[in-house]
């Protein structure tokens, strides 16, 4: 086994650095159909149509309002059968950075009373 050479461990500790900063950090999970999967994993991104909020909010489906909802843990939601699993992921400095609230238990759904908020303060 040959030494490494100075040029390649800063290479490879420069690496390691881009590595630790650009770290994301897992915000939840959400259960999709087919197609909804296909259109996050090609935006890499969430996303609401409008059809699909109002549809949400005459249902009952829209908790605290508009919006994506995630779930804290895996199976936090039933959906259907052939469903897709997706995580969601933020930069771990933008999202310290973020502006938050505090969603008060009274207005989470029954179903979630199980689980607690991954951060507090």
């Amino acid at each position: 086994m040959g030494s490494i050479s100075v040029k390649h461990l800063v290479l490879l500790l420069l690496s390691l650095a881009n590595l630790t900063l650009a770290s994301e950090i897992l915000l939840g999970y959400r259960k999709v159909n087919k197609a909804e999967a296909a259109r996050i994993n090609k935006g890499k991104n969430i996303f609401r149509e409008t059809e699909f909020d109002e549809k949400a909010k005459l249902t009952g489906l829209a908790q605290i309002g508009y919006g994506v909802y995630l779930s804290v843990a895996l199976h936090g939601y039933q959906g259907n059968r052939d469903d897709w699993w997706c995580y969601v992921e933020a930069e771990r400095e933008q999202l310290v950075a973020a502006p938050k609230v505090w969603i008060p238990k009274a207005y989470w759904a029954p179903y979630s009373r199980h689980y607690e908020p991954v951060y507090r303060k």
